[in-house]
C-alpha cells in the first residue's frame, strides 16, 4: 500500500547536445521552466551571424578581440603552419608568385586579409608598406589577427632577403653603422682632390693645378695648405688639401668630402 501512495519522481530528460536550440525541458515549477526554456536574448542571432561569417573553428580565436581565448600556443607552431591560417592562406599563396621587386613596387594594390567579409575588406592598399602599417595599428576589430599578419609579412619578407621599405628607397638612405667602430682619423684633417691635371707640356710631362690655386679654388672651405703629387711623368692629377688641425677644421674637411661624394 505504501509504494501505491508514494508520489512518483519526476522525470528529467538527458540533455541535448544543441545547448540554446533547446525546445523544451522537464520542470518542477512554472518560473524556472519558463527561465530554462527560454534562450538569452539575442544569442540565436549571436550564433548564427558567427557561424555564418565563420565557418570553421580552427583559429577563429585569431579573429575574437574580446575574449581570452586567444591560441596561446600560436608562437609555437611553424612559420609555414601560421602561413595556412584560413585568414591568410590566400594571400601568402599570391604573395609566392611574386618576386622581390613585384612585392616591393609602390603602386601595387593590395588588400588586407585580416579584413575579409568585413569593414575594411574592399579598402585597398598601394604598396607593402601602407598595408605594413594597416597591420600594426589595427586598433578595433581582429586586433590580434592583423597583429598577427604584421609578424608574418616580417618574417616572409626577411626570408626572401628584403623588408618592408627597401634600404633608402621611401625614407632616404642610411649608411648605418659598419661593423668595424674604429674609425681610422688623419689628423690633421685632409682631403685628397683627384683629377687635377690640366694638360701636358712639349716633354710630355703632366701639368696640373698648382697649390696656391687650388686654395683659390677651394677657398670658402678655408683649407690652410695644399700639396700636389709628381712623379716621373710630371704632376700626376692629385693633391692634397690641409686643413686646421681643431674641430672646425675637421668640420670643413667633412664638408668638402661631402660636396664630392653628394
Amino acid at each position: 500500500m505504501e509504494r501505491e501512495l508514494q508520489a512518483p519522481r519526476p522525470f528529467a530528460t538527458p540533455p541535448l547536445a544543441n545547448g540554446w536550440q533547446w525546445q523544451s525541458r522537464s520542470r518542477t515549477s512554472g518560473s524556472e521552466g519558463e527561465k530554462d526554456a527560454a534562450p538569452p536574448s539575442g544569442c540565436d542571432s549571436e550564433v548564427e551571424n558567427i557561424h555564418d561569417n565563420y565557418t570553421s573553428d580552427d583559429d577563429g580565436d585569431l579573429s575574437d578581440d574580446t575574449s581570452d581565448d586567444y591560441d596561446s600556443n600560436a608562437s609555437e607552431k611553424s612559420f609555414e603552419t601560421r602561413k595556412m591560417n584560413k585568414w591568410f592562406k590566400s594571400f601568402f599563396e599570391d604573395l609566392d608568385t611574386l618576386s622581390v621587386e613585384q612585392i616591393n613596387e609602390q603602386t601595387r594594390p593590395w588588400h588586407c586579409p585580416g579584413c575579409q567579409n568585413g569593414p575594411g575588406a574592399i579598402d585597398w592598399y598601394n604598396g607593402m608598406q601602407p598595408l605594413m602599417t594597416h597591420a600594426k595599428a589595427k586598433g578595433s576589430i581582429r586586433v590580434k589577427l592583423h597583429r598577427e599578419l604584421a609578424a608574418l609579412l616580417d618574417e616572409e619578407l626577411s626570408h626572401r632577403g628584403t623588408s618592408v621599405v627597401p634600404a633608402g628607397e621611401q625614407f632616404g638612405k642610411w649608411e648605418g653603422l659598419r661593423e668595424s667602430t674604429d674609425r681610422e682619423i688623419v689628423w690633421p684633417p685632409m682631403v685628397i682632390v683627384m683629377n687635377t691635371m690640366l694638360e701636358k707640356d712639349d716633354a710630355d710631362k703632366g701639368k696640373g693645378m698648382g697649390n696656391q690655386e687650388l686654395l683659390n679654388y677651394f677657398g670658402e672651405y678655408a683649407a690652410t695648405k695644399a700639396r700636389h703629387a709628381y712623379g716621373p711623368a710630371g704632376h700626376r692629377g692629385m693633391n692634397v688639401l690641409i686643413f686646421e688641425g681643431s674641430a672646425v677644421g675637421y668640420m670643413k674637411a667633412e664638408q668638402l668630402h661631402r660636396h664630392f661624394v653628394d
